[in-house]
């Protein structure tokens, strides 16, 4: 029998947003549609400065009366800051709820279910990840939670965080740290391809520039999975000329995984990309597990 793999994603976080205008800010005030029924799926969203730039990005799940919003533990702080100069004007509670529940990472955990579907499981809340993962949602106070989490220790291996980061590499999927607060339009890291931005939606802050790029121009740079076989050390991707053509968004150097997602260009995405000015070391271009949309006709 094959042996089960989990791990703890400390890099990970969550806060609550509790009250009875929780789903009237967060639709006000982020990319994602918080008027859709989200019962059974968690979704993805942003939340953007005037200038349409992401400080943040979350995966939301309902629990009760809350809205917990996973994010980048790093961003946690100032997320709450920011978010709160407008929360000021709704019955709402911001909290940094990471210490109220303990987030595992499953791994071979195949689902018939589509990315982000919620399910219970051992009385934990399940949602479904790309790449065969789950991430579990436990509550320390669950009656049982510590023979719960002994079972799994007994039977299986813990893997480190690097692990988890890799697999959300892999799949394509971003997370705004403390690194990339308000760099990013949603678009240039692939959120929209990710369902994350809703183009239907009323207003909210930074809306007009994130519409505009989606109806009247052409996203020239975007997220793109790289590859490289010594650890990558900078942000910084170079032409073999040593011109600067992209920034990397996460990366990870874990055991021989070398792995990042960088911003890069389409026309500088087909040439060779290097790490230093000495050509070393170069990376390679993966495909990603979806189709990034750069315009809208």
């Amino acid at each position: 029998m094959t042996e089960k793999q989990y791990c703890l994603p400390e890099h990970l976080g969550i806060v609550s947003v509790k009250g009875q205008d929780a789903t009237k800010l967060l639709h006000g005030q982020t990319t994602a549609d918080f008027e859709k029924d989200f019962t059974g799926k968690a979704i993805l969203g942003a939340a953007c400065n005037p200038k349409g730039r992401a400080y943040g990005n979350f995966l939301a799940v309902g629990i009760e009366q809350d809205i917990l919003l996973i994010m980048d533990r790093s961003i946690i702080d100032n997320f709450i800051k920011t978010l709160n100069k407008y929360a000021v004007f709704f019955k709402v509670e911001l909290k940094d709820a990471t210490k109220e529940f303990h987030l595992i990472g499953a791994f071979d955990n195949p689902s018939e279910s589509e990315h982000f579907a919620v399910a219970l499981k051992d009385k934990q809340l399940a949602i479904a990840f790309p790449g065969n993962r789950q991430l579990w949602l436990a509550n320390p106070l669950t009656s049982g939670y510590e023979e719960l989490l002994s079972s799994y220790e007994d039977k299986a291996s813990f893997l480190e965080k690097a692990v988890w980061q890799a697999a959300d590499i892999e799949s394509g999927l971003p997370w705004i740290d403390a690194d990339n607060i308000d760099k990013w339009i949603p678009q240039q890291i692939n959120l929209h391809a990710l369902e994350a931005v809703s183009f239907t939606k009323g207003c909210y802050t930074g809306q007009e520039i994130v519409a505009r790029l989606n109806y009247r121009g052409k996203l020239k740079n975007w997220a793109h999975f790289i590859t490289a076989e010594t650890a990558i050390e900078t942000l910084v991707i170079q032409n073999k000329d040593g011109k600067k053509v992209g920034e990397i968004i996460n990366l990870v150097n874990h055991e021989d995984m070398h792995w990042a997602l960088a911003n890069l260009t389409e026309s500088e995405a087909e040439f060779d990309l290097f790490l230093d000015q000495n050509g070393n070391p170069p990376c390679t271009l993966q495909n990603l597990p979806y189709t990034v949309k750069t315009s809208n006709s």
